[in-house]
């Protein structure tokens, strides 16, 4: 191997512990305060879905990241703590709450003792009717955050995105939706069955929903996005296989590699 070689690749590693620092530094340049506002098209009517939303304790049967829910005790407001398969902890509160319609629900990182939380924010969720059917709904999801650390901007910004959580929220309540709707349709197939009645395909069924579902995307889109301020993602909002190749604590330990 040539000296030139050796020395290349001396360099290289001796650029290696810089990169946590070119990290933070950039993360520096990012702004604190994202908004964004995420929707999406559900095969049920408002009621079912405002269920689903609000029932705090039955949410960890559908949501594919929540490990445990813990109800916090003597808080006149819903309020509880979640803990992820990662390792977070995130304190929410549930609040302004209209029947069926729409709540607000704070979030805010639980962070480690002495240190100041990752992310701290507000989920707005709003439910309205798609034209006059009793069947499908529209769930808007609406954040505004606050992320103060650098490193944590940095990795939001360039790598997960920041809409990563409110687009896995929407993906596991639709996956819920569309088995409570199989689920129905497969309940009355039956009864039907019973009664010596013509029982109807369900895979039909689900055919003409998602029909009427790409007919009424003309009108009001499935997905909407609306990124504002200075809080916009250089992420691809359709990468879900980066979400969680980072934990909290690998980023942690980068700074603290950073701050040496």
């Amino acid at each position: 191997m040539s000296l030139a070689v050796i020395g290349a690749v001396v360099a290289l590693l001796a650029c290696i512990p810089c990169i946590p620092l070119l990290f933070f530094w950039r993360g520096t340049r990012l702004p604190e305060d994202h908004k964004f506002t995420k929707a999406a098209i559900l095969n049920s009517g408002q009621m079912t879905v405002w269920k689903l939303v609000t029932d705090v304790a039955g949410s960890i049967s559908w949501r594919t990241t929540v490990v445990t829910i813990e109800p916090r005790q003597g808080d006149k407001a819903t309020s509880y703590i979640e803990t992820y398969t990662d390792g977070r902890r995130q304190k929410i509160q549930d609040s302004n709450v209209e029947a069926c319609k729409s709540l607000q629900r704070s979030i805010q990182s639980q962070s480690l003792a002495g240190q100041e939380a990752a992310f701290k924010g507000e989920w707005t969720l709003e439910l309205s009717p798609i034209g006059e059917s009793d069947h499908q709904c529209l769930l808007r999801i609406t954040e505004h955050g606050t992320i103060r650390k650098p490193l944590y901007r940095f990795f939001a910004h360039y790598m997960f995105g920041f809409s990563r959580n409110v687009d896995r929220y929407l993906k596991d309540l639709k996956t819920e939706v569309d088995r409570i709707h199989l689920a129905n349709v497969s309940q009355v197939a039956d009864v039907l069955a019973s009664e010596g009645s013509t029982a109807p395909d369900p895979t039909q069924d689900i055919l003409a929903t998602e029909e009427v579902t790409v007919q009424q995307r003309s009108q009001a889109p499935a997905i909407v996005q609306e990124e504002t301020l200075e809080g916009k993602s250089d992420v691809d909002a359709e990468s879900e296989g980066d979400w969680d190749r980072m934990t909290e604590s690998e980023i942690r330990s980068m700074t603290a590699t950073s701050a040496q």
